[in-house]
């Protein structure tokens, strides 16, 4: 067996000649034992490796589990924990557990694996580091591959959170990888709204929790942050209430990362943090609003917002429209996360708490010298537009008219483009508002001949044409028939 894995692993141009090798090794009933001892005793690692593949490939099929005799069961189980502490190799162990949680899903439903379960329960709570590695390398995967096992029986449940928090309080932890593996377990034992001894002890663990993310964001140590965001999103979808103490610590957690300069936080993380904002939004609104968090939050998404990006200036030559909007999550950038932030807080917060201070952002901004700010305030108007629609037209109208139609004569490229963005936005989402009015009619006819003059301006007649709200600027704003555009 060793020697076909080996062949599949050195020789591309018979693989297929190797690959039925392997089906008719498949084919004799001591597979299982010829893979174990390939497992055991190969000093290649990447055959090891295949081997603990093909037996959970083997295995996941029950009837190849069951047919084996309660001895050769027993030996099986107490050499995979054997190899497992052995291995050396992250990917070989890796795959090794997965190979243990999948018998460890086939005997749930009998006696069980216990003494895979108190060798567990053994490391997670051993004062050696190597053990406790040990412990939480394999609870990590295993609670995502078999939750059933752990979460289904509540004492199980209990101890491990009970170890983990424990381990929370290790001094020194944060540089360690022990740190982002407990994180991980946290995630994954996260615990449902019935769990109210577990979510106690989460709720007390909150502060610590956040503290070590930012140590593992903020000593380049940036994926093991971003997988150590689990344990927040889990207790945001499934028991909320556990965060609601600290509410106040992880919305200025997340400000703070999204706002750093430090070069160590990444763009991802910085994405991270603004969608798990989007997210306490949306499930803690009240308490967003009563603790006075929508100010803060404001300020850092003006701030993202506003950035001008690499490239963007302000000349006549062709530039790239700037995105403010992503299909993909894997396209996203802090700006557009900022963005979504924003429009979620249109959308769930209530308009006379959120447009107020808004306004204290936008006012002042639309006459800064500073181009930031000055795109930020625009693309501010233009996010709220639509889910505030009706607060905008008894409040702030007239305002939005004047500030765009200043907007659409900037001379900075990007500045201009989200003015006009805001235009689009404002035809789609308050026409019906402007024509009611004389003087936001009248209002809006100085902005159509205020565009009219500005076909000289480079990629304006671009930008109207690709904007989805083009049509409708075409159609339905305040004339009908608007001309004078070149391309």
């Amino acid at each position: 067996m060793e020697s076909i894995l080996e062949k599949l692993l050195a020789d591309n141009n018979s693989i297929q000649e190797e690959t039925k090798e392997l089906r008719e090794a498949f084919e004799d009933p001591g597979v299982i034992s010829s893979l174990c001892n390939v497992l055991v005793s190969s000093s290649n690692p990447q055959v090891r490796q295949n081997a603990a593949v093909l037996l959970r490939k083997r295995l996941s099929k029950s009837q190849h589990w069951t047919r084996l005799s309660a001895e050769a069961k027993a030996g099986i189980k107490e050499g995979l924990i054997q190899v497992y502490v052995k291995e050396q190799e992250k990917v070989v162990k890796n795959a090794i557990v997965q190979l243990i949680g999948t018998i460890m899903k086939l005997e749930s439903g009998k006696l069980g694996w216990p003494e895979m379960m108190e060798c567990l329960k053994m490391w997670v709570n051993s004062s050696v580091l190597e053990e406790k590695f040990l412990g939480l390398f394999a609870l990590s995967i295993l609670a995502e591959v078999v939750p059933d096992v752990f979460m289904e029986q509540y004492p199980v449940a209990l101890y491990f959170s009970q170890m983990l928090v424990q381990t929370l309080r290790m001094p020194d932890i944060s540089a360690s990888p022990l740190a982002h593996l407990t994180l991980v377990c946290l995630a994954h034992f996260a615990p449902p709204v019935q769990h109210d001894q577990i979510a106690a002890l989460y709720t007390e663990s909150i502060p610590t929790m956040l503290a070590l993310i930012g140590d593992l964001a903020k000593n380049l140590r940036g994926n093991s942050a971003l997988e150590a965001m689990q344990v927040i999103d889990k207790l945001l979808e499934n028991n909320p209430a556990v965060l609601q103490p600290h509410l106040r610590l992880l919305v200025n957690f997340c400000l703070d990362i999204a706002f750093t300069r430090l070069p160590s936080i990444t763009d991802e993380m910085r994405n991270k943090v603004f969608n798990t904002l989007s997210e306490v939004v949306r499930v803690k609104k009240r308490v967003i609003v009563c603790d006075d968090l929508v100010s803060p939050i404001l300020r850092v998404v003006f701030e993202l917002i506003g950035k001008i990006p690499a490239g963007s200036g302000d000349g006549g030559e062709e530039e790239k429209q700037e995105e403010y909007f992503v299909e993909y999550e894997d396209d996203s950038t802090p700006t557009t996360c900022a963005i979504q932030l924003l429009d979620t807080m249109a959308l769930h917060l209530p308009p006379d708490k959120l447009l107020p201070l808004l306004m204290e952002c936008v006012e002042p901004s639309v006459t800064s010298a500073d181009p930031c700010a000055r795109k930020a305030a625009y693309l501010s108007m233009a996010m709220v537009s639509e889910r505030c629609a009706d607060y905008v037209r008894t409040k702030h109208l007239e305002q939005f008219l004047r500030y765009v139609r200043q907007g659409i004569t900037e001379q900075n490229t990007p500045v201009r483009n989200a003015a006009l963005f805001a235009l689009g936005q404002f035809s789609e989402h308050l026409q019906f508002y402007i024509n009611m009015t004389e003087s936001s009619t009248d209002k809006g006819h100085k902005v159509i001949d205020q565009l009219k003059s500005m076909s000289g301006i480079p990629n304006l007649s671009l930008f109207l044409l690709e904007a989805r709200t083009y049509e409708e600027l075409h159609n339905y704003i305040f004339v009908k028939n608007l001309t004078g555009f070149s391309s």
